[in-house]
């Protein structure tokens, strides 16, 4: 079974910045044959914080079906695996021919695409609740964050802090990872005690210069992995404020995330309320930068990539190292996976705290990175997260 995939990275214009998205294709007679498991093992093997699966759209329909993954679920919505699959779909026009509706879990989401700027519009399917729990505010003893859905299945706690230094020191999410999933913390037998709830954390910086129809906020989003740029949280965080403050008519926000990371996200959220106080819709625009694909052969057994795929494709950085010819896999803040390339049963984990220097200082310069790839004695090449091979082998 193989697959076409693209890579993107989203919320910019620039590659190598943004948030990292795979986008793999499933052509309809292949749908009933991929299951749930390999979805998530192909999902896992990307390591991005999602994947999406873009199924092949019914003949005359408007609307293709996409599933959302993370490395270790499916979810029901996420903000960049949504604009990032819309813009590959308005850019495949001819694949997806009159295509202006993508549907996953949560609903179906109208999308429009401005081809000159590259920029995708979506109207995200909400309704958003406020849970009655809150969690304790991680540097305020006296202050709670408030626990919000923007969807079933997707809640996060927006934590505001007070100033960008200490937005800068957050180290941890609201909720250990083993708790993340239980849903403790959301409304019991309410319908939005499901999924997930992460934390997202925010300084308020006011009207933004560059736009001043539009408030400025610098975010985090911080899970086990920090993830460069949180859409559905942006959404959650946004329209919170909008229904909080009793706005009226459309509230327009610029988000800016994954700064700390070097992969700066920029996200334009517009929520527009009701004459009620309540929000009636939530657009998103965001934009990304084009792709680079292959294939994924479900068929092959080994897990590491044959560097003459991606001779000259890498990204160099020149340092000077000891280690044996392999092929080593970066999991991002976790461990090496080093592997032989003649005998890739022989691997081992090093922890990243038992990294080189040189390496460690390599793989901080790109940010994000997701391989490293050894291939002589004195030169190291580092995949950052925009692939560029022409099939990439997983199983």
């Amino acid at each position: 079974m193989k697959l076409p995939f693209t890579t993107l990275d989203v919320f910019t214009p620039t590659r190598y910045i943004g948030n990292p998205l795979a986008v793999v294709r499933v052509p309809a007679s292949l749908r009933s044959q991929l299951t749930e498991d390999q979805k998530q093992k192909i999902a896992r093997e990307f390591n991005f914080s999602e994947t999406t699966f873009l199924h092949e759209r019914p003949a005359g329909s408007d609307t293709a079906d996409f599933d959302i993954f993370t490395t270790s679920s499916r979810i029901t919505f996420a903000g960049h695996p949504t604009i990032g699959t819309s813009i590959y779909v308005a850019q495949h026009a001819s694949a997806y021919p009159g295509v202006n509706n993508l549907r996953t879990l949560a609903g179906t989401i109208p999308f429009t695409f401005e081809e000159e700027s590259g920029k995708s519009t979506v109207a995200i399917p909400h309704d958003v609740h406020v849970h009655h729990a809150t969690l304790p505010h991680p540097t305020e003893a006296n202050t709670t964050v408030p626990i919000v859905s923007i969807v079933k299945g997707m809640a996060f706690g927006l934590c505001r802090m007070f100033n960008l230094e200490e937005l800068g020191s957050c180290t941890g999410p609201l909720l250990p990872p083993q708790d993340r999933y239980k849903g403790e913390y959301l409304d019991a037998r309410s319908g939005w005690d499901v999924g997930y709830t992460g934390s997202f954390c925010y300084v308020d910086l006011g009207i933004d210069h560059e736009d001043e129809s539009r408030r400025l906020l610098r975010t985090r989003s911080i899970p086990a992995f920090e993830d460069p740029g949180t859409g559905s949280a942006s959404g959650a965080l946004c329209c919170y404020h909008a229904l909080t403050e009793a706005a009226k008519g459309t509230v327009k926000f610029h988000l800016v995330q994954g700064v700390e990371m070097g992969r700066r996200c920029d996200i334009y959220v517009d929520v527009e309320m009701n004459g009620e106080g309540r929000g009636q819709e939530c657009h998103f625009e965001w934009n990304g930068s084009g792709g680079h694909g292959g294939s994924v052969d479900y068929r092959l057994s080994h897990h590491f990539c044959s560097s003459t795929r991606y001779e000259n494709r890498y990204l160099d950085v020149t340092r000077e190292y000891t280690l044996p010819r392999a092929l080593i896999l970066f999991r991002p803040r976790h461990h090496l996976h080093l592997r032989h390339p003649i005998t890739p049963q022989t691997s081992s984990l090093i922890p990243i705290s038992a990294m080189p220097t040189w390496c460690r200082d390599a793989v901080v310069s790109i940010n994000y990175a997701r391989a490293v790839n050894a291939i002589g004695a004195t030169r190291i090449i580092v995949l950052a997260s925009f692939f560029r091979s022409s099939e990439l082998a997983c199983g």
